[in-house]
């Protein structure tokens, strides 16, 4: 896959290895990403603009400060001054902001870029009454916990509950909240800003979606199901303390297609100097695993406040690609136990299917079980919805059987067009979708997004040898070699 990426800013390039398959694209198109540095993003759908986490003063109140840095040093102690001309260089422009938690280098700068927009701003409670001691208006402001999923005009959001990263060789734990009676007077200092529970974001930008993280750790049961199209994934140190970090996170979220690492770089250095030793050090190893657990997902290393886009075309061939990565029906049929059986013998003047240019079009298959027997009997009278559904399953395994013998290898079959469901009813049984949903199901199940189809259920007054049902099934499949 050739990720579609366009550098626009005109900063000082450092190597990215993992983009040598950029090309250029027009920015107007696909979702456009400027990283910030720390956990900070601006996304954009020139629809709407979201901004994560957004830390662009990079105050100097860490104990990793640089001997070539200059600039003030800040205890923590101490209140910490944002750097709004370089804020107002940088955003124009934001309809909402996703805090991930209140840590300065998460909340900072919130306040000056809050007024300064006018943007909605979602966060813990803690972050919340942050803001609020900062005179942000409440019109403005979504206190949440994890749960919420919220539909506005061009833009939705789904928040997640999380946790923060393993700091101080995992000593690290804060469970101090701020909540409606805690009397806060601003400007607070930086010590102030505490965590106040942490969230994630799955963020949802027309018909794609990015997942967020503000930190190195996760809850791996409240991410299960959500598989986005991009995620930035929280890669620093801290993450190597932890149990499989990277191979869960890429596992649960099911492999997306584009993965951008975040909170990676030391966001106590000014955008001049250079996080060269980070990429090497972080980065680059990070990459590399990324091609061992999920060989079809890009990583795209950011460079600070250069953006760059991916677009609608090219994160479709990436999610293509990543779904042909992990496609493999036969086994799925060995994960479901289902060993095929030689494919039933045609029962007069036919042949089992018929092959034209990448169309096979197969003929009508009944439930004849392993054994040898049949499920017989009208849906309505004498056999059940149930009996007519595992009927139908059996129809789905012998119609795989006559594609096996065709193909030599299921991963051919490239899409399953047309399913055709006859089910022996009496007249006043109309349930005959459920009976077929015994074939839809299995099918589906086999060759994932592949296998939807479009389908016609319908009811007969008999079938041959009193058979229940009979399916008839059109599938595409790879060219001829």
């Amino acid at each position: 896959m050739k990720l579609i990426v366009k550098y626009l800013a005109m900063f000082c390039l450092l190597p990215l290895a993992s983009l040598t398959f950029a090309q250029q694209v027009d920015q107007s198109t696909g979702l456009q990403f400027t990283y910030f540095g720390a956990a900070g993003w601006k996304i954009s759908d020139n629809e709407v603009t979201v901004l994560i986490d957004p830390y662009i003063s990079r105050l100097q109140y860490t104990d990793r400060n640089h001997p070539d840095d200059d600039r003030p040093q800040f205890a923590r102690d101490d209140v910490g001054i944002s750097d709004t001309d370089l804020i107002d260089s940088l955003i124009t422009k934001a309809d909402f902001i996703l805090v991930q938690h209140a840590h300065y280098d998460h909340l900072g700068d919130v306040p000056y870029i809050a007024k300064k927009t006018g943007a909605k701003v979602i966060g813990t409670e803690t972050a919340i009454m942050i803001l609020r001691a900062y005179g942000i208006p409440d019109e403005q402001l979504y206190a949440v916990g994890g749960g919420e999923d919220y539909q506005f005009e061009n833009f939705s959001v789904r928040v997640i509950p999380s946790i923060h990263s393993a700091l101080n060789d995992k000593h690290y734990f804060d469970s101090r909240r701020y909540d409606r009676t805690t009397e806060l007077t601003a400007p607070l200092r930086i010590d102030q800003f505490i965590e106040g529970g942490a969230l994630m974001f799955l963020a949802r930008f027309g018909d794609h979606t990015v997942l967020t993280m503000g930190s190195m750790n996760f809850v791996e049961h409240d991410l299960e199901g959500i598989h986005p199209d991009i995620l930035l994934a929280g890669i620093n140190g801290s993450r190597l303390g932890l149990y499989n970090y990277d191979e869960r996170l890429i596992n649960v979220t099911g492999k997306p297609a584009v993965i951008i690492p975040t909170h990676w770089d030391s966001f106590n250095l000014p955008y001049s100097f250079s996080q060269q030793e980070n990429v090497d050090k972080k980065l680059v190893p990070f990459k590399k695993t990324v091609a061992e657990i999920s060989p079809e997902s890009k990583v795209v290393i950011p460079v600070h406040l250069e953006p760059f886009v991916i677009d609608e075309a090219s994160l479709s061939v990436a999610q293509d690609e990543h779904q042909k990565s992990n496609y493999d029906p036969e086994a799925k049929l060995e994960e479901l136990g289902i060993v095929l059986p030689p494919a039933p013998e045609p029962v007069a003047n036919y042949v089992n299917g018929v092959r034209t240019g990448n169309l096979i079009f197969l003929a009508g298959k009944g439930p004849k079980r392993a054994d040898g027997s049949e499920l017989h009997g009208k849906l309505g009278a004498d056999v059940s919805i149930e009996e007519g559904y595992e009927g139908a399953r059996i129809t789905a395994i012998n119609q795989l059987a006559v594609l096996k013998e065709m193909l030599g290898d299921l991963s051919k079959v490239k899409r399953v067009v047309k399913v055709l469901g006859m089910v022996n009813s009496t007249p006043d049984f109309v349930q005959q979708p459920a009976v077929i949903n015994g074939f839809s199901d299995l099918i589906v199940e086999i060759f994932g997004e592949r296998g939807r189809h479009a389908r016609a259920a319908v009811g007969m007054a008999s079938l041959p040898r009193g058979q229940s049902v009979e399916i008839e099934m059109i599938v595409e499949v790879e060219d001829q070699e």
